[in-house]
């Protein structure tokens, strides 16, 4: 039984900022993602989407002003 369908509160999404310990090399059309955190986005069956570097437009707006 997967962990979403159960407690319903899971993300269908993450969008971490462009740091080393989420996304070990950056890139517009194939990220490469750190092996524990995509092991952790598969567990919870989430994806993984890097903010684009220098475009605050991806995060929230609260975020933005922070």
């Amino acid at each position: 039984m997967k962990t979403r369908s159960f407690f319903g509160g899971s993300p269908r999404a993450i969008v971490p900022d462009n740091l080393k310990s989420a996304v070990i090399k950056s890139s517009k059309y194939e990220p490469t993602i750190n092996t524990n955190f995509e092991r952790f986005a598969d567990h919870y069956s989430m994806a993984v989407v890097p903010a684009r570097a220098y475009k605050p437009k991806d995060k929230a707006l609260v975020e933005g002003a922070v």
